[in-house]
């Protein structure tokens, strides 16, 4: 790292670092620090790294199975319909709902199980009881089994 004009304030890489505190789940905290001094600059620096304890034996990686993915809203902005797409990986009771930026529902536009697969739904800018609302900022929440996402579109009408 450089001072602004130019004096070097680190020569040194990155010190071997040990294990200096250990987890009850074999996760080790391990750190190292160094303290530099170069008139009329002084400096310290911390390193930390946080991850599994070497064991000699490669695990191989664990995937955690989800239940769906959201693939995409579009188009954004909208103008006078959104697509909301999803791909469930496992049929699962699944949910997605419209609210303004006050945080009110103003849509659910689904709301019960679902099978294996992509799906599709359709808003056409209207509330639950029919209304066209105005133009403006909404979000989306997207929920099946396990995945909960929230995002925003504009739609302008």
């Amino acid at each position: 790292m450089d001072e602004p004009n130019g004096v070097p304030l680190f020569d040194a890489t990155v010190p071997e670092i040990d294990p200096a505190v250990a987890s009850l789940d074999g996760n080790s905290l391990y750190a190292a620090s160094q303290f530099s001094s170069l008139a009329p600059y002084s400096a310290y620096r911390i390193w930390l790294r946080y991850g599994a304890l070497a064991t000699g034996v490669d695990d191989p990686p664990v995937e955690v199975p989800r239940v769906a993915q959201l693939i995409s809203v579009y188009p954004n902005p909208a103008n006078p319909a959104v697509k909301i797409r999803f791909t469930l990986e496992r049929a699962s009771a699944a949910t997605v709902e419209i609210y303004n930026l006050q945080g009110a529902r103003v849509r659910t536009l689904q709301a019960s199980e679902l099978e294996t697969g992509q799906h599709e739904l359709h808003w056409d800018g209207h509330d639950a009881s029919g209304q066209s609302l105005p133009s403006g900022t909404y979000l989306f929440r997207f929920h099946a089994g396990d995945v909960q996402e929230t995002g925003k579109f504009m739609l302008v009408q």
